[in-house]
């Protein structure tokens, strides 16, 4: 996320609103806590469309984007796998490499046993990752009105794939799990941020998302009952993810284009601004750190236990955050940074050589 978006904390506000609607589902049993899955896909399609958008003319651009992911993505990773590596248990071996590389969701799908692991959770994250390897290319060498045309393909084919995966397999593993299903949160997010970069559409974005974003929130409620991962899985497959992913994209257009306004307001309340900056962390440590407990405590179905879990989550996920993430984040930006200047020193050293080589 760029400087300037981490300023808006009603972003961070709705990555917090995601983040605890994720761990209620796997501390608490809220088994609509998936919801904020679909969320945080909204605002990851966003938020790194905006920043690929904006440097994709630079030489350093590639430079830059993975020097980002790598600082943001991998210190916490790889402190997970460190702690896992000492506790958990995987058969076949090869399951590490799945889990540690972009694959997760695959080895997640088909091993389901994995949620005794704590690292259940690498599954979202694998799915991103296989749309970042692909989607930088394309922001790069296309157009935008090239763009828009796949990402709003996209958006009206994800859907109908999934229900009929879910038809075919009656597993709602396979088209919850697999990336070529779950690609039409994401493409909502860059979308959105693609509009905001056509002034003719901006103003429009923002005048829908203020009329509608209170009618889609209250349409998502109404529908809870059906968003039930398993029991309703062809709603869920058809109807459920689009709406959630449309009520998110509502909700950052809201936030972005009105600063003021009553979400923003809602969503940068401190304590939801905070879980949404720790909220990498917390989503890597929350179900491991549960599962730790559980064995330490020796506790099998006692109510405090996600209770305890979830005050432990948070503490190690600050810590991480204050101690171990940020010096990385801030040799990234740093790391960037000397790539710009790098890069613009040569471009006017080469607009002096343009203007001193007529005169000889």
């Amino acid at each position: 996320m760029s400087r300037a978006n981490s300023r808006i904390q009603g972003l961070d506000g709705l990555r917090g609103v995601a983040i605890l609607l994720v761990m209620a589902q796997h501390l608490f049993n809220f088994m609509r806590g998936w919801i904020g899955v679909d969320v945080f896909f909204v605002l990851s399609g966003f938020l790194i469309t905006t920043i690929l958008l904006a440097e994709r003319e630079r030489a350093h651009f590639w430079k830059a984007f993975y020097i980002r992911r790598a600082t943001r993505i991998l210190p916490p990773l790889l402190l997970l796998f460190a702690v896992a590596a000492t506790v958990v248990t995987l058969h076949p071996f090869y399951l590490w490499l799945m889990l540690l590389l972009p694959t997760a969701n695959f080895a997640v799908w088909r091993y389901p046993d994995l949620y005794e692991t704590g690292l259940l959770v690498l599954w979202s994250l694998a799915v991103e990752e296989q749309f970042y390897l692909v989607w930088p290319w394309l922001v790069r060498r296309l157009h935008r009105r090239q763009m828009v045309k796949i990402l709003l393909a996209l958006i009206v084919v994800e859907p109908l794939a999934r229900v009929a995966a879910y038809r075919v397999t009656r597993d709602w593993r396979f088209d919850y799990h697999l990336t070529p299903f779950r690609l039409d949160g994401m493409a909502m997010g860059a979308l959105l941020a693609i509009l905001f970069t056509m002034p003719q559409y901006r103003q429009r974005a923002g005048e829908i998302a203020r009329r509608w974003l209170p009618v889609g929130v209250l349409t998502l409620l109404c529908m809870l009952p059906l968003l039930n991962i398993i029991y309703h899985g062809s709603f869920r497959a058809l109807v459920g993810h689009s709406t959630i992913s449309l009520v998110s994209a509502l909700a950052v257009a809201d936030i972005m284009l009105r600063r003021d306004g009553l979400t923003n307001r809602l969503l940068s309340a401190r304590v939801l601004v905070f879980f949404g900056k720790i909220s990498y962390g917390l989503y890597l440590c929350h179900m491991l750190v549960m599962i730790l407990l559980r064995r330490l405590l020796h506790v099998h179905g006692d109510m405090r236990l996600p209770l305890i879990s979830l005050l432990a989550s948070i503490l190690v996920a600050s810590l991480s955050f204050r101690f171990y993430e940020m010096p990385i984040l801030a040799w990234g930006r740093r790391k960037v940074h000397q790539y710009k200047q790098v890069e613009e020193e040569s471009a006017v050293e080469k607009i002096a050589v343009q203007q001193i080589s007529p005169a000889r």
